[in-house]
């Protein structure tokens, strides 16, 4: 049941309901505060006994929870994938009946499709994350039995966690297949991002009448920054074949990769992969190829950071998973035979 109280000149909402944990909330106006009350109950009522329990019905309730935020699940990521995987082996089970070998039953199936070690611990750590956060706002205790399903399958060679920090970087076989089996247009933004480490959303805002084709320069828009939303541009030197990728592009647009989103991008990227039997590689990996690949070639880093709109070069030593073999193309005029 729900009720209002009067503070001071404010409305303090309260909703208890047995068995869910009892939710609070101060508003302005007494419609207000009713009317998130009234919500409150009516998202519970939906959660009948029959259903509160099912693995699918937690997914759906954690999409909502992320997507009242700054962080909502994009329907062309790896989140989205994980959770659509996850409703499809274990929505029909019961929260409370994910047992070991449930758990370990899924992965199976998993595997059985082609996800690889590191993919299917990827997707039971989103499990986790979904029943942590539903156990936080439903106030439900149920068990992590997932922790104790990693360790068992890590310990057996099955499952094995990801590092810190990504560092998968394509092949350039597995770049040669993309870029073939591409569309024409997402094969140009596959090229253009090895090269200067765009990001899918700066791919998409490119504009003609920021391209200086006598200069070779283009100058890239509001790059994300983590304490700027605007104003922190960059003015790009078209390196490589960048400029002939960008002057073959038709221009019915302002936008110079007109005709694509950039969910689009993930969307179409992440079915490519699929289709070519092309595993755990992210849009998101070639910049950190288009990185690695600027340093083999022997820039300095306050070069790369010019291209890649780092103002902090310190960032940049998580992108930098050179190659040895590159150092076999460098002049090494500082070694001296003792």
């Amino acid at each position: 049941m729900s009720s209002i109280v009067p503070v001071g000149k404010s409305y303090r909402a309260a909703v208890a309901r047995t068995g869910h944990k009892r939710q609070t909330k101060t508003f302005k106006t007494l419609e207000e505060a009713q009317a998130w009350a009234d919500g409150v109950e009516a998202e519970l009522d939906k959660l009948k006994p029959s259903e509160a329990h099912s693995v699918s019905l937690l997914i759906s309730e954690f999409r909502k929870l992320r997507a009242t935020g700054e962080r909502p699940i994009l329907h062309g990521s790896n989140q989205n994938t994980q959770l659509k995987f996850l409703d499809e082996g274990l929505g029909t089970f019961a929260a409370d009946k994910l047992t070991v070998q449930v758990l370990t039953n899924h992965v199976n199936w998993r595997k059985g499709q082609g996800a690889g070690p590191y993919v299917a611990h990827d997707e039971l750590a989103m499990l986790k994350r979904v029943i942590t956060s539903m156990n936080a706002l439903l106030g439900t205790k149920y068990e992590d039995t997932v922790s104790p399903t990693q360790l068992l399958l890590v310990n057996s060679g099955v499952l094995k966690p990801a590092s810190g920090q990504r560092d998968r970087r394509p092949t350039n076989d597995e770049l040669k297949t993309l870029i073939t089996k591409a569309p024409p247009l997402l094969a140009d933004i596959i090229r253009i991002t090895c090269i200067l480490g765009f990001r899918r959303e700066e791919v998409t805002m490119l504009k003609w009448s920021e391209f200086d084709e006598e200069t070779k320069m283009i100058w890239v828009r509001d790059r994300k920054h983590p304490r700027m939303r605007t104003g922190n541009d960059s003015h790009i030197p078209l390196i490589g074949n960048s400029l002939e990728i960008i002057q073959r592009q038709t221009k019915t647009s302002e936008f110079i990769f007109a005709g694509i989103s950039k969910e689009g991008i993930s969307d179409k990227f992440l079915e490519l992969c699929e289709d070519n039997g092309i595993e755990d590689l992210h849009f998101h990996d070639l910049r950190h190829e288009a990185i690695s690949r600027l340093f083999e070639s022997g820039m300095m880093i306050q070069e790369v950071a010019l291209i890649s709109g780092h103002k902090d070069w310190r960032h940049l030593r998580r992108y930098t998973n050179l190659n040895p073999q590159s150092l076999h193309s460098k002049e090494l005029n500082a070694l001296v035979t003792l």
